[in-house]
């Protein structure tokens, strides 16, 4: 055997093993040779794969417990599925949350903190619950300012928002579909249903 330096690693293991696998070793059996490193690689990056898919699809379903359609009617759900998936196809065309308008689709809540903190605690409103309208994704921020509250919640909610629409771009890529708006809505409703 003879190899340049241009021979792939993987091409000289698996004649390595061809070799290997074709002698007969007496007992009358030809034996199977190892697996090689190229199938070892492929096998893992397929279960990798799959297993991303499946964490990814996780991840979407535990978004989507807040998703808001509890109390409305039927056609009112659809309607909101609708708006839902178009948010996250316009935000995925972006690569980042379709916020254009924060005044009117996140929702600011005022509340009392918990914890220590004493008086200020008991009866000042200063803990703030910012909650996205479409998906219903929300956050909680507390602490003594009202103000600095308000601004964590929103980057908190940005980034929760961020990596909900991470995830559906990745759901997305692995299932593979041209049809995008169908695989978001049949996920939704599956969520739904159950």
């Amino acid at each position: 055997m003879t190899y340049d330096v241009n021979t792939n690693l993987y091409d000289i293991e698996e004649e390595f093993y061809r070799e290997d696998s074709s002698k007969n070793n007496g007992g009358g059996k030809k034996r199977r040779g190892k697996k090689t490193i190229r199938a070892i690689a492929d096998e893992s990056s397929s279960n990798a794969e799959e297993q991303r898919k499946i964490d990814v699809k996780l991840l979407l379903i535990k978004d989507l417990r807040y998703f808001p359609y509890k109390g409305f009617h039927e056609d009112q759900v659809a309607e909101i599925v609708n708006l839902y998936s178009n948010w996250i196809l316009s935000s995925l065309d972006l690569n980042r949350p379709d916020v254009p308008d924060i005044n009117k689709e996140i929702e600011f809540t005022q509340t009392r903190s918990s914890g220590p903190g004493g008086q200020n605690v008991n009866k000042v409103n200063s803990a703030v619950i910012a909650r996205h309208l479409i998906t219903g994704i929300y956050t909680r921020s507390e602490g003594r300012d009202a103000t600095i509250n308000k601004k964590r919640s929103m980057e908190k909610l940005i980034l929760k928002l961020e990596r909900h629409v991470s995830n559906w771009k990745i759901y997305l890529k692995v299932a593979g579909s041209s049809d995008k708006e169908r695989l978001i809505k049949d996920l939704i409703t599956q969520v739904i249903g159950d």
